[in-house]
């Protein structure tokens, strides 16, 4: 395994772009998924009314639970984003004495 020495930072930042867009990603991915299978476990026990029900705009706890569940994965994203904008902004200046 190799490690990113100090004075090599501009790979450190990409090797943490990379990361945290594969969490975010893998995070977003499984809570979708997590979230359809909830959607089909509800249309399965209470049928359709209840998946209305569940997904009613004035369900505030619903939309709540589903912000904290795709909450950290789209964090992780924005994060990346940032950090990819923030080393092309540092390779586009150049270094001061």
């Amino acid at each position: 395994m190799r490690f990113v020495s100090l004075s090599n930072r501009g790979s450190a930042v990409k090797v943490w772009v990379v990361v945290l867009k594969i969490f975010g990603y893998a995070w977003v991915v499984v809570g979708v998924i997590a979230i359809a299978i909830g959607i089909a476990g509800v249309w399965m026990k209470g049928g359709f009314s209840a998946v209305q029900d569940l997904m009613s705009p004035f369900n505030v706890l619903n939309w709540v639970v589903t912000a904290i569940t795709l909450g950290p994965g789209l964090g992780a994203l924005a994060w990346a984003k940032s950090l990819a904008e923030k080393q092309a902004n540092a390779r586009r200046q150049p270094p001061t004495a």
